[in-house]
């Protein structure tokens, strides 16, 4: 009784913090996702969303328990379970789910507890995942590593055991659950595990200690590294008396990855919100969790909630919440909950004119994209790009108030007319010259390089972006150079003459 009249007082005292964000339930099994198989079979546990074929909208990864044996002794190699995905044959902002299928043939599980989480450790544009857990014959558990080699085939992953990082295991009957996410604000991913250790007390008992546990990526962007294990770090030993089910995302807006929970309080099934409050180095810093934040649901003793994902599954930059949920007012199946921080919907429509495409909604931030290599334009932020190869380009939308969205990938096609107007906008003078020259850029994009080159192509000079207009040649000997101009959407090439009497 006593934790039931904590969790309504905590609601009360922290309803005034919350207000501006909130989740709104929409319904189960929406855009098509399943619940479980045409036969009722294969219920989802948990769904991980990535972008698994390349094509800019997230796919579903849906894995659970398959079947289990509780007939004579107790083993884990009685448990089976199924892992499927649902390609995402809508779009970004309009998601819609096709029916499942397995993920692979003979995907390998661990000889162990299944849960995973999915990340590109390695950043070679193929998905990895962190698998928890594999067992030793000792009934040690060990976090693995399953490093993407393939996207095809039966043999798509090498397994590496978290010992080659020097990272321990854990005693029979721990259970975590995985996270991967850029705590640290250093641009890769580090490990984060949240569930219950089993240690010995001071009795020689075995007990259950709620904890989280994280590992710090050391290595290079291409070969990851963790150090760790450590405990409760960054103020999170203030938020944990209860084992927690974590899941981590940027849940305020504020560039940096926060921690929604689920716990439990007295009887009941309850999240929890711990904000991170990063410091000035990027280290997070956590603050004292908030119990049942922004509307989300409590389940009884006959009620039940699986562990949630957090994603911005309607491309309007705020993260979406979806679980294995069984409420009485709610139903059972997967739940959609609706974040509301962002309520204003941005145009993300774009037009062509001439050599530039253009982006209609003025008065935001830009960054363009290209849809085939799936990665941003460098210096490409102004609400007009001109790209200088054909392909497939979109622009992110960010008008600073939490709200994100992203056009559809424009099918731009450049000509050799359209290379000679980029190249019209462009001016250096004087040409000839002996000392310096100046470029006139009227193209509307910022200019990010300059290069100076003899007509064999070698590199004479390289100029930074930052650079005066006022260009010193002093020193490059008389004859013909090539000036080669580049921006974030185009490159021309100009000569110059330089000549001294």
């Amino acid at each position: 009784m006593k934790n039931t009249f904590i969790l309504v007082l905590l609601c009360c005292l922290h309803c005034s913090y919350i207000f501006s964000q909130n989740f709104i339930f929409r319904g189960n099994n929406l855009f098509g996702l399943e619940y479980f198989t045409l036969d009722s079979t294969e219920n989802a546990t948990k769904l991980l969303f990535y972008d698994l074929d390349g094509d800019s909208d997230l796919d579903v990864i849906t894995f659970g328990l398959k079947s289990a044996d509780f007939s004579g002794e107790l083993s884990y190699d009685k448990f089976k379970y199924f892992i499927a995905i649902q390609e995402n044959i809508g779009d970004r902002q309009h998601p819609l789910f096709a029916p499942r299928k397995p993920f692979m043939d003979n995907f390998p599980f661990p000889n162990g507890p299944f849960y995973s989480v999915i990340g590109d450790l390695n950043q070679d544009h193929k998905p990895d995942f962190i698998v928890s857990s594999g067992v030793d014959f000792l009934l040690n558990l060990q976090t693995l590593y399953y490093e993407r080699k393939s996207l095809t085939g039966n043999d798509q992953f090498n397994i590496i055991e978290t010992d080659v990082w020097d990272l321990e295991a854990f005693k029979a009957g721990s259970f975590f659950v995985p996270e991967l996410a850029d705590m640290d604000m250093d641009d890769d991913l580090d490990l984060l595990m949240s569930g219950f250790i089993v240690r010995r007390d001071t009795a020689g008992e075995d007990v259950q200690i709620p904890i989280f546990l994280y590992a710090k990526n050391t290595g290079t962007k291409s070969q990851p590294k963790f150090l760790g294990w450590y405990e409760n770090p960054y103020g999170l030993a203030t938020s944990i008396d209860q084992t927690q089910m974590s899941i981590v995302g940027d849940i305020d807006n504020d560039n940096d990855n926060d921690i929604l929970s689920l716990t439990t309080v007295d009887t009941f099934k309850v999240f929890s919100y711990i904000e991170n409050k990063h410091l000035p180095n990027g280290k997070p810093q956590f603050q004292q969790g908030i119990v049942t934040p922004f509307g989300l649901p409590v389940a009884g003793q006959d009620e039940n909630l699986l562990p949630p994902s957090l994603v911005d599954i309607d491309g309007d930059g705020d993260l979406d919440l979806f679980m294995v949920q069984k409420l009485i007012n709610k139903g059972e199946g997967i739940g959609f909950y609706e974040n509301e921080l962002c309520t204003e919907t941005l145009d993300n429509t774009i037009n062509q004119t001439g050599s530039t495409i253009i982006a209609n909604l003025s008065g935001v931030k830009y960054q363009w994209y290209d849809c085939t290599s799936a990665a941003d334009i460098a210096g490409a932020t102004a609400q007009s790009f001109q790209p200088i190869k054909s392909g497939k380009y979109a622009v992110k939308l960010d008008n600073n108030k939490g709200c994100e969205n992203i056009s559809e990938c424009y099918n731009f096609i450049i000509s050799a007319t359209q290379d000679q107007i980029i190249s019209d906008q462009i001016t250096i003078y004087p040409n000839p010259t002996d000392d310096y020259f100046t470029i006139i850029n009227n193209t509307g994009s910022a200019i990010t390089s300059i290069m100076i080159l003899n007509t064999s192509g070698v590199l004479i000079k390289a100029v930074k972006s930052s650079q005066s207009d006022r260009i010193s040649i002093s020193g490059i000997p008389t004859g013909n150079y090539v000036i080669e101009i580049s921006s974030g959407s185009w490159k021309i090439s100009k000569k110059l003459s330089i000549s001294r009497f």
